[in-house]
């Protein structure tokens, strides 16, 4: 038989989950159907829309690894981003996260992560569930 939770344990397992809320973030998009072209770099970029603006929260496992390419190492770890359950609309794989604060870690402000998958949040549906990698400026990067 299947287990039927209340709207009201629904709501406090929510409110708990989102009292851990401490960062403020932004999620951006690409349209893929709008362009603008920069007259100066003769390069056509991509217009990005807002899907969420608002408190989150950015977690690490315990756990890393190593993935091993040729004689290249590259360090591997699992990082998530939660916010609200009821948001609309749900973020997307490849949609743009962006720090805007972070009171307990000063590393995190300014940096850029790319979702890469997104969770059905549980039976509870407290927050959903974003799995990211961080975007980091390299030769090949111009973000």
């Amino acid at each position: 038989m299947p287990r039927t939770i209340s709207s009201r344990a629904k709501a406090y397992v929510r409110r708990a989950a989102e009292y851990q809320f401490e960062c403020d973030i932004v999620i951006t998009r690409q349209d893929h159907n709008a362009t603008t072209f920069n007259e100066t770099t003769g390069i056509y970029y991509p217009v990005m829309f807002e899907v969420y603006r608002g408190k989150a929260r950015i977690w690490e496992l315990d756990q890393a690894g190593f993935l091993t390419v040729g004689e290249a190492s590259y360090p591997l770890r699992a990082t998530y981003c939660s916010i609200p359950w009821d948001h609309s609309p749900v973020p997307h794989n490849d949609d743009t996260i962006e720090v805007i604060t972070a009171p307990d870690d000063t590393d995190l402000p300014g940096r850029t992560f790319r979702v890469m998958a997104v969770d059905g949040g549980g039976q509870m549906r407290a927050t959903r569930r974003l799995h990211i990698t961080g975007i980091v400026e390299n030769a090949h990067f111009d973000g």
